[in-house]
Parts: structure tokens; sequence; C-alpha cells
């Protein structure tokens, strides 16, 4: 995958997002959006555009009312016109069934656990530590994949809490897995 960053003006829509009280989940939907908008095209967007039409995808996408107030600031700053119309090329572009990466984490861990069932003496502590790692994967375009990011998650979330040697099946020695297990292991040295 090219490109697994965003840009500069991403960053900060994504830095917006996740800091303006948004619930949660909302949020992270919404990074998701922006990451899917992202690849289909680079056209340089308003950032309060991309944020309000990404927010009112999620919101209408989620059905959250609590996402109001991001709007209505970024409509202080843009035209609704302008959101309204970018949130209605985010409904062209954008999957209705958006997966968070959390959503897997269970199936995911279930999977290791049946495998290597020592680790659940651990299994509170590494899934706090995994999902610290899985919330730097959304600033990124890793989270587009959930299963994946789930499992290379839980590779290094178990080796940060020294799990010892563990036997892994198929579906986490996948290419794009080793690389989101490399890339958590290099940005949490």
């Amino acid at each position: 995958m090219d490109a697994v960053l965003p840009t500069e003006t991403d960053k900060i829509a994504i830095d917006r997002l996740l800091t303006c009280g948004l619930p949660r989940t909302l949020a992270r939907h919404a990074i998701i959006v922006l990451h899917c908008f992202r690849t289909f095209s680079k056209e340089d967007v308003p950032i309060d555009v991309l944020v309000g039409g990404c927010v009112l995808y999620s919101l209408k996408q989620r059905q959250c009312p609590s996402a109001t107030k991001v709007i209505k600031k970024c409509l202080e700053r843009v035209k609704e016109s302008d959101i309204v119309g970018f949130e209605l090329l985010l409904v062209q572009i954008v999957r209705e069934n958006i997966l968070l990466v959390e959503a897997c984490l269970r199936c995911v861990f279930q999977e290791i656990l049946l495998i290597n069932p020592s680790l659940g003496f651990n299994r509170e502590r590494t899934i706090q530590i995994c999902l610290h790692l899985i919330c730097n994967l959304y600033e990124t375009r890793w989270c587009l994949f959930p299963e994946s990011a789930a499992r290379g998650a839980l590779i290094v979330a178990c080796e940060k809490c020294k799990a010892g040697p563990l036997k892994l099946s198929k579906s986490f020695e996948e290419p794009m897995v080793t690389r989101i297990a490399d890339y958590l292991r290099k940005t949490f040295v």
C-alpha cells in the first residue's frame, strides 16, 4: 500500500476529528471515511469541508445526534452547500458498512487464544495495549483493513506483554498483517 501515512491536511483533519468532542466510534468512523475518500482522490479539499462532510456522512450512517455541533462549527467557515456536496460525493465512493478495527479484535483474540491458551492469563493487559496500538492505526490507512489491523496490533501487543513465542495461524502470517505489525513495532520502539 503506497502512502500509508496521511498528508499534512489530512493529519489536521484527523486530529480535529479526534479532539472535537465526538463520540469515539463516530470520530473513528469519520476518519475511516476520510481514508476511503483519499484512496480514490488526492483532490485538495478545504479542511472544514473535509471534516464536515466526513462527519455528516458518518452521522447519517451511525445515526448519532451529538455530532451536529461539529458540523455547525464547520458551517461557520464554509458554505453548507460545499459540505453537503462533499458528503454526496462520499456517498458515491465510500462503502456503506464500515467496520472499526476494534470490532474485529474479539474474534482475532479468540483465534489466537485457541492456539495459545496460556495467553488468557494476561488477557486484560494484552487487550489494553492492543487498543492503544489500534488508536494509532486510525492515523494511517491501515484502518481500512480492520481484520489485518487487529491481527497486526494483537501480535505486537503480545510481544509487548512478553507472551513468549506464539503459535500463529496462517491468517496471522499474511503479508499485510506483517507490514502492519512492522509499522507498529517501528512506531512503538
